[in-house]
């Protein structure tokens, strides 16, 4: 799964219930976790502490699917969110049956869940007394696009983990917000380095790894000339960051109508959300196409 901490949501899906085989696996994991916490990596999963194991059968998986859960889109949103790392692919498939199953036929439950997440996140931020840098959480930020991303692809049925690859195939799916779209793959990709920059660089470094920072931009594509202007290297990171997180909250707020709208037939009156914008709404719903994939 997507994670921007020094932590992996980490999770093994087998179709074999032999205990035996079970114990085996369990212990190859619990292996496999030690020598990741050894380097300073916690593996942790949500899943994993309802199931009580890293190690999930599938059957066990889809019955827990099958039972409303509170919070169940979370779990939903980690297994949209998970990549298959090694094994056979057609396990990767399954998941993504499942997917299609619980999520892509019957979308507006998770979205309107998600959108509820989102929303919740921007009211509580706005009621802090101190804003911290935080590229993760803050409005506009790298939690915000994952979650509308999701959502978009519970509506096209697309499972892409990748967010990057995800926004370039929705560009595609719903071309009317191809432009937003795109200024949210920039926003991403810029916040994923700035965070990278802050976990790495103290205050007086800065420069030094601005330098450093400025020519990786250049290898993904990005060019100096799109930062804000500043003075020193610490205001010009904070200026863009501040800019693309504006910009980001810019395209959320076109996209988010148009998936409250794909929730409109069946949401009841109390599901009402705010935009995290200030956008006018779109017109057009963000219905479920025929170019998803499962």
């Amino acid at each position: 799964e997507e994670a921007f901490e020094n932590d992996i949501d980490l999770f093994v899906i087998c179709r074999d219930e032999d205990p035996a085989f079970l114990r085996y696996a369990t212990r190859l994991v619990n292996e496999i976790n030690r020598e990741l916490s050894c380097r300073g990596v916690m593996p942790h999963h949500r899943l994993a502490e309802h199931f009580g194991s890293f190690v999930i059968p599938v059957r066990a998986l889809r019955q827990f699917l099958e039972t409303p859960q509170d919070l169940m889109f979370i779990e939903q949103s980690q297994l949209l969110g998970s990549r298959l790392l090694i094994g056979n692919r057609a396990l990767g498939e399954e998941v993504s049956g499942l997917l299609g199953e619980f999520v892509f036929q019957r979308p507006v439950p998770f979205v309107r869940d998600m959108l509820e997440d989102l929303s919740q996140r921007t009211r509580d931020w706005m009621t802090r007394r101190e804003r911290s840098l935080d590229v993760k959480e803050a409005p506009g930020g790298l939690r915000d696009i994952q979650t509308i991303v999701q959502a978009c692809q519970a509506c096209t049925g697309q499972r892409e983990p990748v967010i990057w690859d995800a926004l370039e195939s929705l560009e595609g799916l719903r071309p009317h917000l191809a432009a937003e779209f795109r200024a949210l793959g920039r926003a991403y990709q810029f916040l994923r380095f700035f965070k990278d920059i802050l976990a790495l660089a103290a205050p007086e470094e800065l420069h030094f790894m601005h330098v450093r920072w400025l020519a990786a931009m250049r290898r993904q594509g990005l060019e100096p000339a799109e930062l804000p202007s500043g003075a020193g290297a610490l205001a010009q990171l904070r200026r863009s960051h501040l800019y693309y997180r504006r910009r980001a909250r810019q395209a959320l707020a076109r996209i988010f109508p148009a998936l409250q709208a794909r929730c409109a037939t069946e949401a009841q009156p109390e599901h009402h959300h705010e935009s995290p914008g200030a956008a006018e709404p779109q017109a057009k719903k963000f219905d479920h196409g025929t170019h998803g994939r499962h």
